[in-house]
């Protein structure tokens, strides 16, 4: 069986050859079960020139139990609570062990860069950006007269 520390050393070497140029990784400690994650340089403007710190622990029993990822810096995002915590179902109640840490990084760029929807678990957010599209359209249609 596969133990945490294998896999992990795995995914380590894999993300040296495996780069993107939206997000990076890099362990924090020698037995690789802390990494720092960045989200930069994403292709939309709500995230043009920000730069996105994410903290990565790795449980002891991965890739049996997701890993825990939550930003350190702030994200403007539905998919993202105000303490850093992502809403990714992947990392929840549809993990698999076939995710590495790479393919999260992947959908983490992917979530942060799709068009904003109404109706997910971040009613803060939601009440937010739908309070702010009312208002635009009532000035729309105040201009529109």
């Amino acid at each position: 069986m596969v133990t945490a520390f294998t896999r992990i050393t795995r995914e380590y070497n894999a993300s040296i050859y495996d780069s993107s140029e939206f997000w990076s990784l890099m362990p924090t400690d020698e037995s690789l079960m802390t990494w720092t994650g960045n989200v930069h340089c994403l292709p939309d403007s709500r995230h043009a020139g920000k730069n996105y710190s994410l903290e990565i622990k790795i449980p002891e029993n991965y890739p049996f139990v997701p890993p825990k990822l939550r930003f350190t810096t702030y994200v403007e995002c539905e998919n993202v609570f105000k303490n850093g915590e992502i809403c990714i179902d992947i990392l929840y109640s549809e993990w698999s062990p076939i995710f590495t840490i790479q393919k999260i990084m992947h959908c983490i760029c992917s979530v942060l860069t799709d068009a904003p929807i109404t109706g997910l678990k971040n009613k803060d957010f939601n009440y937010f950006t739908e309070k702010n599209r009312r208002k635009r359209r009532t000035e729309v249609e105040m201009l529109a007269l």
